[in-house]
């Protein structure tokens, strides 16, 4: 799809298979599906109002007994939303969806059944659309193709091969100037900037059981 992101899954995962000569194989792959919540800062709005959906694979590397690394290649619904106030006289609804293929590298730590983990991401967008109470508005302020951003999160396992993960992504670069209905202030906001939570279930293909 995009150079890019491939020359970052081979290098990873060349890193990652490197580190497995001369010790024990803890490599493990994963597959994940969930929700997200998502706001865009800097639109004017606020709060994780837009819903969407992500799902993706994982594979990872143990290190040691409490570190390790590894990349996903995911799928990840992004934007924005304002639904009518009727109560305050106000009917004007927005919707920004943003649809990215992300990879996350991140480094993880574990501690019994808890994971933490972070890293940088890079993302692609794949599509856009926005819109104001029914009517789609033009493009004036393309979004960037490419997103840079941070990943931070947890996983707990629960069961054998099942984890239950939340994490936040932000964007690290704006994904687009800030468009004249929502000027920015200081500093970051002078662009609109990505911001998603995202609740998701895991399941483990192979690896360790903690």
């Amino acid at each position: 799809m995009c150079r890019y992101l491939v020359f970052l899954v081979f290098l990873t995962l060349s890193f990652t298979l490197s580190a497995q000569r001369g010790r024990k194989k803890v490599f493990h792959t994963s597959a994940f599906a969930g929700f997200t919540a998502a706001q865009v800062q800097g639109d004017g709005l606020g709060g994780f109002d837009k819903p969407g959906l992500t799902a993706g694979f994982g594979v990872g590397n143990r290190i040691n007994k409490k570190w390790g690394i590894g990349f996903e290649l995911s799928f990840v619904q992004k934007g924005s939303r304002k639904v009518q106030d009727p109560d305050n006289e106000d009917y004007t609804y927005y919707r920004l969806s943003l649809n990215y293929a992300e990879v996350p590298l991140l480094v993880q730590y574990y501690r019994k059944k808890l994971t933490v983990f972070a890293g940088p991401t890079v993302g692609y967008l794949l599509g856009s659309h926005e819109e104001i109470s029914g009517e789609i508005l033009p493009i004036q302020n393309p979004f960037r193709k490419y997103e840079v951003g941070v990943t931070l999160g947890a996983a707990y396992r629960f069961a054998r091969k099942w984890d239950i993960s939340m994490r936040i992504q932000d964007s690290a670069l704006s994904i687009r100037p800030t468009p004249a209905y929502a000027k920015g202030f200081l500093g970051r906001y002078s662009g609109q900037y990505n911001t998603v939570l995202n609740f998701v279930l895991v399941y483990q293909f192979s690896g360790d059981k903690k």
